[in-house]
């Protein structure tokens, strides 16, 4: 009879709720009396907006360059910096002379924002080393640091110091999907300092490091006053070119040097955003946590600037009867961004995950997916293109509710919702949440359990 039983219940659960996916969580296993299926959708769900320490955006293979304001999140910019080496071995005649200097970069097909109106880009020289960040060892060995920390990286707060005069500059108007290059002419000055000193056969420009010392690297930045879009450039082909001309026997031909990036060199992207004059004016490091009830009972998501949604369930154990609880069936983490709150040009990210965390609002570790120890919590978007009043996220967390369940004192637990740490970094999109209780578009918490009759 009990074999029967369960069978008749895994086939309940496993068969007949395709949109609730799989795995039954036993707490308690006796089978012996009547049973009933409960689902409980008005769990009491705290949200608030946190504010992340920095981001590594060092070595992503991109650089974002751009920015865009926003009424509920304030101005956001994004500038790209990056090292870029000597070059092969050069020996250019002593009649040669220089043509011209230009910075070439690709698109690397990511965009955020309206890519319509011109924008005028802008290349500064580096004035100062770049200079890295480790914790202290202590904080290491004690567990209390983000797990988005990497050693040795650079930061969307890090800053480094540029020369006022820029080297070039252009307009244009973003093509973020063209194979195409950008081609942005630089100071003539500078491409004949670097051809003076080939033709010397100067260590500065044919020792690596030395040339590094002498030229620090380069800024890249939006100089548009309102700029409307962010745009990803490829660090990959990013180079210097010098064009210069000399004689071949009687004939005159047009020659190049290429000074190009390498994958061991620095590069990162900063941003920085100003609040000023919104619900998170008051969002800071000091103060790193915002209530919903602070914010006109919303939350926020914003990458780049590493602003995150902190989940909580202060209440769960208290919403559930625990002593007819037998098992735990399915719980489900159900988020829909506001409605009318993203477009094509400002698109939802294409996936969020969760992380642990405490009073602290550290990411301190990445949530496992369900009864698994290898992959990690991931939601894919679901769009509902037909209506648009589904579109939205949804985790299966049947586990970690489990485990709440079952302890006592979980009121500092929390989960951080946001998008998967290689994103976090060489992104800016943005997810506005409603917090409002009786509202459609809210982060909600769903859970099916078995209890006794």
């Amino acid at each position: 009879m009990r074999l029967n039983f369960l069978a008749v219940i895994s086939l309940l659960f496993g068969f007949g709720c395709a949109e609730e996916p799989g795995g039954l969580g036993v707490l308690y296993s006796d089978f012996d009396q009547d049973y009933g299926v409960v689902l409980v959708d008005t769990i009491t769900v705290e949200v608030s907006t946190v504010l992340l320490d920095s981001l590594p955006t060092s070595s992503k293979g991109l650089l974002q360059v751009g920015g865009y304001d926003d009424d509920k999140l304030g101005t956001l910019r994004a500038e790209g910096y990056f090292q870029i080496g000597n070059g092969d071995v050069w020996e250019p005649s002593t009649q040669a002379f220089f043509d011209s200097l230009v910075l070439i970069v690709k698109y690397s097909g990511y965009y955020y924002g309206d890519t319509t109106a011109e924008t005028t880009l802008e290349v500064k020289r580096i004035q100062q080393d770049f200079k890295t960040y480790s914790l202290p060892q202590f904080w290491i060995s004690e567990g209390q640091y983000s797990a988005l920390y990497a050693p040795g990286s650079l930061y969307n707060q890090s800053a480094v110091r540029c020369e006022d005069t820029p080297l070039g500059s252009k307009t244009i108007r973003p093509r973020p999907s063209s194979l195409d290059s950008l081609i942005i002419r630089l100071d003539d000055n500078l491409g004949k300092e670097w051809l003076q000193l080939a033709q010397n056969k100067s260590d500065t420009l044919t020792d690596r490091s030395k040339f590094l010392e002498y030229f620090k690297g380069m800024g890249l930045a939006n100089n548009s006053s309102n700029p409307t879009c962010v745009i990803g450039f490829n660090t990959e082909e990013l180079s210097i070119r010098l064009y210069y001309k000399q004689y071949e026997g009687e004939q005159l031909v047009q020659q190049f040097q290429n000074f190009p990036f390498a994958s061991d060199l620095f590069n990162y992207t900063q941003i920085t955003s100003d609040r000023s004059g919104t619900p998170l004016e008051t969002l800071s490091k000091e103060n790193n946590e915002l209530s919903s009830l602070e914010t006109n009972e919303e939350v926020f998501i914003q990458s780049g600037v590493g602003i995150a949604t902190k989940v909580n369930f202060p209440y769960i154990r208290k919403m559930i009867d625990l002593k007819n609880l037998l098992m735990v069936n399915q719980a489900q983490l159900v988020i829909q961004p506001l409605k009318n709150s993203y477009t094509k040009d400002l698109p939802l990210p294409q996936n969020l995950t969760l992380y642990e965390t405490d009073k602290s609002n550290l990411p301190l570790v990445q949530l496992f997916a369900d009864f698994s120890l290898e992959n990690y919590q991931s939601a894919y978007i679901k769009t509902d293109e037909e209506f648009n009043n589904s579109t939205g996220y949804i985790f299966s967390i049947t586990e970690y509710i489990q485990i709440l369940l079952s302890t006592e004192g979980n009121l500092d637990k929390g989960l951080l919702l946001m998008p998967p740490e290689d994103e976090l970094g060489k992104s800016v999109n943005r997810v506005y949440l409603g917090a409002d209780k009786e509202g459609t578009y809210r982060v909600k918490l769903k859970v099916w359990y078995t209890e006794r009759q």
